[in-house]
């Protein structure tokens, strides 16, 4: 996770003019520059390691809240549950088992056999180590 969060904080400095508190661009675009080119850094083939600890997935949603907090420019008292309602943007874990539901659909339909066959389990069977199905179900 620390070479997500290092990608990270290279592109929020990067884009830091375009989307800090005092930037005169308008939320929605900070929201589209956040939505558009950061959060996929986050979320980067999420559905390989997608089944990750809990710990983690906390960990890359304090990251999304830090942003969110910065590009909002709320103050320390307003809940970041708040702050992600009032941007319609989905927790890290919401978005996580998103886009692993539309990768599974897309590998199911897909025309190659042995990517069918690759995706081709029951999440229920419980092993020493989960697969990345196993977020769908949790």
């Amino acid at each position: 996770m620390l070479h997500i969060k290092k990608k990270v904080n290279i592109a929020t400095a990067i884009l830091y003019p375009l989307i800090n508190r005092k930037s005169k661009l308008n939320l929605r675009n900070k929201l589209l520059i956040y939505v558009t080119m950061i959060r996929p850094l986050i979320t980067y083939a999420s559905p390989a390691w997608g089944y990750i600890p809990t710990t983690q997935i906390d960990f890359l949603q304090r990251l999304q809240n830090k942003l969110l907090r910065m590009i909002t420019g709320a103050p320390w008292f307003i809940r970041n549950s708040q702050i992600r309602k009032d941007c319609k943007i989905s927790t890290i874990l919401e978005h996580l088992k998103n886009l692993s539901q539309v990768f599974f659909k897309k590998c199911e339909i897909h025309p190659n056999i042995l990517l069918k066959e690759a995706i081709n389990y029951i999440p229920t069977d419980y092993h020493k180590y989960k697969r990345p199905r196993h977020l769908l179900i949790s």
